[in-house]
């Protein structure tokens, strides 16, 4: 079993090409983890309801921003890839 991880900065529920990426790790036997921006606030519950696997983490950056926010995003970008990189060097 080999270990996946998935990191999005946009929605992963939307996503046909994401959630059929993963779903199919899942089958073939692969641990999956998911990084992902919980940019709207209710990210962690529409995935919950497409995966339904026991080999799945998901872990979320919680923090708020509008798609096409522009320079005002520019900070909470940087945060989540300083979050991403957090999580890799801790595991």
């Amino acid at each position: 079993m080999k270990r996946v991880l998935f990191v999005r900065g946009t929605s992963i529920y939307n996503d046909s090409r994401a959630t059929k990426e993963i779903k199919a790790l899942l089958e073939s036997g692969h641990f999956v983890t998911v990084l992902g921006w919980n940019r709207e606030g209710i990210a962690l519950e529409k995935v919950k309801d497409l995966f339904n696997s026991s080999n799945l983490i998901l872990n979320f950056f919680d923090e708020r921003l509008n798609h096409g926010s522009g320079f005002r995003g520019l900070f909470k970008t940087i945060k989540f890839n300083h979050w991403i990189k957090k999580y890799i060097k801790k595991k």
